[in-house]
Protein backbone atom coordinates (compact mmCIF):
# COMPACT_ATOMS: atom_id res chain seq x y z
CA UNK A 1 0.00 0.00 0.00
CA UNK A 2 1.41 3.43 -0.97
CA UNK A 3 2.10 6.27 1.39
CA UNK A 4 -0.54 9.02 1.46
CA UNK A 5 0.52 12.62 0.99
CA UNK A 6 -1.36 15.32 2.87
CA UNK A 7 -1.02 19.07 2.54
CA UNK A 8 0.14 21.15 5.49
CA UNK A 9 -3.24 22.87 5.51
CA UNK A 10 -5.02 19.52 5.86
CA UNK A 11 -2.68 18.50 8.68
CA UNK A 12 -3.38 21.77 10.49
CA UNK A 13 -7.12 21.19 10.15
CA UNK A 14 -6.79 17.71 11.65
CA UNK A 15 -4.66 19.01 14.54
CA UNK A 16 -7.19 21.78 15.17
CA UNK A 17 -10.03 19.24 15.28
CA UNK A 18 -8.12 17.35 17.95
CA UNK A 19 -7.29 20.51 19.88
CA UNK A 20 -10.93 21.53 19.86
CA UNK A 21 -12.02 18.30 21.51
CA UNK A 22 -12.52 15.71 18.77
CA UNK A 23 -11.03 12.39 19.84
CA UNK A 24 -8.29 10.62 17.92
CA UNK A 25 -10.66 7.70 17.32
CA UNK A 26 -13.31 10.01 15.82
CA UNK A 27 -10.72 11.55 13.49
CA UNK A 28 -9.42 8.13 12.43
CA UNK A 29 -12.94 6.88 11.70
CA UNK A 30 -14.00 10.03 9.86
CA UNK A 31 -10.87 10.66 7.77
CA UNK A 32 -9.17 7.25 7.58
CA UNK A 33 -5.84 8.62 8.82
CA UNK A 34 -3.52 6.44 10.86
CA UNK A 35 -3.16 7.09 14.56
CA UNK A 36 0.62 7.47 14.23
CA UNK A 37 0.22 10.12 11.51
CA UNK A 38 -2.12 12.16 13.69
CA UNK A 39 0.18 11.95 16.71
CA UNK A 40 3.16 12.94 14.54
CA UNK A 41 1.27 15.97 13.21
CA UNK A 42 0.28 17.02 16.72
CA UNK A 43 3.87 16.63 17.88
CA UNK A 44 5.24 18.60 14.92
CA UNK A 45 2.88 21.50 15.58
CA UNK A 46 3.82 21.46 19.27
CA UNK A 47 7.54 21.54 18.38
CA UNK A 48 7.02 24.48 16.04
CA UNK A 49 5.96 26.67 18.95
CA UNK A 50 2.28 26.26 18.28
CA UNK A 51 0.46 26.04 21.62
CA UNK A 52 -2.50 23.67 21.45
CA UNK A 53 -5.83 25.29 22.23
CA UNK A 54 -6.62 22.28 24.43
CA UNK A 55 -3.80 23.27 26.78
CA UNK A 56 -4.81 26.93 26.82
CA UNK A 57 -8.42 26.00 27.54
CA UNK A 58 -7.31 23.66 30.33
CA UNK A 59 -5.14 26.36 31.90
CA UNK A 60 -7.94 28.93 31.77
CA UNK A 61 -10.82 26.76 32.91
CA UNK A 62 -9.15 24.40 35.37
CA UNK A 63 -5.90 26.15 36.13
CA UNK A 64 -3.97 22.98 35.14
Amino acid sequence: MGKNSYTDEFKKQIVMLYQNGKSIIEIINEYGISKSAIYNWIKSFDNSGYIPWKWIRCAIIRNC
